[in-house]
């Protein structure tokens, strides 16, 4: 098998939710054509690829999901539509100022590990949010990143799912997104678990071209070295 680790960034800006997921769907099925070719005529480069874009508002559920982590208002006034999808983890909510990113990658071509995958998404975003003088850490158990500031706060959820060593779905970032509308759900599942942002933490006007920069010159030295 050609091994590429060759990345190609797609950027939407705001794009509808289902149009995410069918990007994602048509890449992970140009990924396992080529992989499967390959089987035979292994002469073919496997691209990768990472989607950035922004939502408006919307609750996503994964596998899973309780309906009693949702506040009844939520079906009754706030008209934002709910998507099921099958990623892993519970429920949560995509809105504009969160930057939300998707990658598409084939883990062949580095590694043949979820965990790995998992924490290396992690150290990603600790290390960007570093830069910016945020104490970014892991939660034992807990998948995601979190700030501690006299107490702790989610800031970036992660949720994915991975079919024959193809990846989809990813991670939400909240940047300068309006975090009341996590008051509706139990974010994640977690009860009594804060969040925040980065704009909030940095006390900077952080916008999301400057992290999506970030995210690029990371990338190369967590994923690809």
């Amino acid at each position: 098998m050609l091994v590429s680790k060759n990345i190609i960034y797609i950027n939407f800006n705001i794009i509808d939710y289902n149009y995410s997921i069918y990007i994602q769907d048509y890449l992970f099925n140009k990924i396992l054509f080529i992989s499967l070719f390959n089987k035979y005529i292994n002469k073919i480069s496997i691209n990768n690829y990472i989607i950035f874009c922004q939502h408006n508002s919307v609750y996503t559920v994964g596998r899973n999901f309780n309906s009693t982590l949702v506040n009844n208002i939520v079906y009754s006034n706030l008209n934002i539509p709910f998507y099921k999808i099958n990623r892993g983890g519970s429920i949560t909510y995509h809105g504009l100022g969160q930057l939300i990113i998707y990658p598409v990658l084939n883990l062949l071509n580095f590694f043949k590990d979820i965990n790995l995958y998992l924490r290396l998404l992690e150290q990603l975003i600790i290390l960007i949010l570093k830069d910016l003088n945020i104490n970014a850490i892991r939660l034992k158990k807990f998948t995601g990143v979190w700030v501690y500031n006299n107490y702790i706060k989610k800031i970036c959820s992660i949720g994915i799912r991975v079919s024959r060593w193809i990846t989809m779905h990813g991670l939400a970032l909240n940047i300068n997104n309006n975090l009341n509308y996590f008051n509706n759900i139990i974010s994640c599942g977690l009860k009594n678990k804060y969040l925040t942002t980065v704009c909030i933490e940095s006390d900077k006007n952080i916008s999301i071209s400057f992290f999506i920069k970030f995210f690029k010159k990371y990338l190369l030295d967590v994923f690809l070295n």
